[in-house]
């Protein structure tokens, strides 16, 4: 039998109406009476009549998360988004975007199922011809990870992408660097940050940055043309990359960190099992995801008017230095 709010309320000798006040965080509630009742209900094994309250409050408490790929840098920042929608009483509803469903008739097949609001990762070169016609639908959005052309305005969580890569090259040129050369996505906004932040610090300091552009993430055709020019280290913009870089160089006959120094972004398992181990920094996915909710709840409270400017929570990233980048 499906345990009730009255039960509740009579194991822990208190009314209905506190109980409801205690399970749905509202109303004046002293903590140690919230907390008697939280217990309760747990003990009970409660779960909350989430159509009944979608009904009464016109709120279907789902939320859309679309995303395009998984690894294990979006893995944790989708856990992230999960575990914290959870905790605040929302189920979040996972889709992803390939080329059998665009993005446009995934938001679509989100809104049909009333989704309260949506997170989205966007992916440059699918999305940017779609944002507008999203925006126009007046649904709570959040993006997560990625600048795109034509969401300026809307709420973003992610990592300081500027500090990021000033924090990189601080870290060659403390090691002796002068000579860089730079990997990045080709049309990437946010991975132009990185790029432009780096490359300014390294000139500011008589060095020279030689920047290369992968078509996508399966491109590595730049390997060649990095290996073999008089950079002395390699910055990379995800671990992938980097490991991939080093496999190809040690191929070719070069030693890291003797030839090259090389870093990569991201923290990702894989940079810990590198030879040598990876030189990377953590962006804290999970806490991208995480802030990622925080402003949607807020934006879907009410409490912003709908013309308010867009929000931006932005993680410091953390230098992990390991094997691959060392004195020159």
């Amino acid at each position: 039998m499906q345990v009730t709010q009255h039960d509740i309320a009579r194991e822990a000798k208190v009314s209905r109406s506190l109980v409801s006040m205690a399970l749905n965080n509202t109303g004046r509630v002293d903590d140690k009476t919230r907390q008697r009742i939280l217990s309760v209900a747990r003990q009970l094994g409660y779960r909350p009549n989430l159509l009944g309250k979608s009904m009464r409050t016109g709120q279907s408490m789902t939320v859309g998360v679309l995303i395009r790929s998984m690894d294990a840098y979006f893995g944790k920042m989708l856990a992230g988004v999960q575990e914290t929608l959870q905790k605040n009483g929302y189920v979040p509803i996972t889709l992803s975007v390939g080329s059998e469903f665009s993005l446009l008739d995934q938001v679509k097949r989100l809104l049909e199922q009333r989704v309260d609001g949506i997170i989205l990762k966007p992916e440059s070169q699918l999305y940017e011809k779609s944002i507008e016609d999203i925006l126009r639908f007046n649904v709570p959005l959040v993006t997560v990870d990625n600048y795109i052309a034509g969401a300026e305005n809307v709420d973003f969580s992610g990592v300081n992408d500027n500090q990021l890569g000033l924090l990189a090259a601080q870290h060659f040129l403390k090691l002796g660097h002068r000579e860089l050369s730079v990997v990045t996505l080709k049309g990437d906004l946010h991975l132009a940050s990185r790029v432009s932040s780096f490359q300014k610090e390294i000139e500011d300091n008589k060095g020279r940055v030689e920047v290369f552009e992968a078509e996508d993430d399966n491109d590595y055709s730049w390997v060649g043309a990095v290996a073999n020019n008089s950079s002395t280290g390699v910055f990379l913009m995800n671990d992938v990359m980097a490991a991939q870089f080093i496999h190809d160089a040690r191929e070719k006959g070069f030693s890291m960190p003797q030839d090259f120094s090389v870093m990569g972004i991201g923290n990702v398992e894989l940079s810990r099992f590198c030879v040598p181990s990876l030189t990377t920094f953590d962006q804290h996915s999970y806490n991208i995801g995480a802030n990622a909710v925080k402003l949607l709840l807020e934006r879907m409270s009410g409490d912003l008017p709908p013309a308010a400017n867009s929000r931006h929570i932005l993680e410091t990233p953390t230098l992990i230095q390991r094997e691959s980048s060392s004195k020159i």
